[in-house]
């Protein structure tokens, strides 16, 4: 994932982490019954959610890009008004979009503990495997929505239908 952050777009990368993730908790964990398939799973889920920690490079900065360029443009739009408020912030500070990252990532660690253990109690949808069905699916929606907003947005400052 570093070596196609340095040369593909950050959210290409992002999107193709989360489709990963997401699809091998739904359907290699998902679906399955014996060892084997979990050490797969695993694999592929290692690989694919692993990485996750190197887009954030790639974040900051496609957020100090995006940041300059919505400055530029207010700046060239609004004229002399919005020119003072925008000379003061000069940029985004990256240390802290990485902290920021940080501290999510830390908060889910926190909370993913109680949360599997309340859904393993639970029971629920033990079809989709050994009592472990409300975990997966947990998982595999956190997964898909941990990556999801990449879909509405591009490059450039356009976000799509909105």
């Amino acid at each position: 994932m570093g070596l196609g952050i340095d040369r593909l777009q950050v959210y290409t990368c992002i999107l193709v982490s989360t489709l990963g993730s997401t699809l091998s908790v739904f359907l290699l964990w998902g679906f399955s019954y014996r060892f084997p398939t979990l050490l797969v799973f695993s694999s592929v889920y290692g690989l694919f959610a692993g990485c996750w920690s190197s887009t954030y490079p790639g974040v900051v900065s496609a957020v100090k890009s995006e940041f300059r360029l919505r400055r530029e443009r207010n700046e060239s739009s609004e004229g002399n008004r919005l020119a003072g408020s925008a000379q003061r912030v000069k940029d985004v500070d990256g240390m802290m979009v990485l902290a920021m990252m940080g501290v999510g990532r830390g908060i889910g660690n926190l909370v993913s503990g109680p949360v599997s253990e309340a859904l393993v109690k639970a029971g629920g949808l033990g079809a989709y495997g050994a009592g472990y069905g409300n975990l997966v699916v947990f998982t595999g929606v956190s997964a898909f929505c941990g990556g999801v907003g990449v879909l509405r947005w591009r490059p450039g400052g356009r976000v799509r239908g909105g």
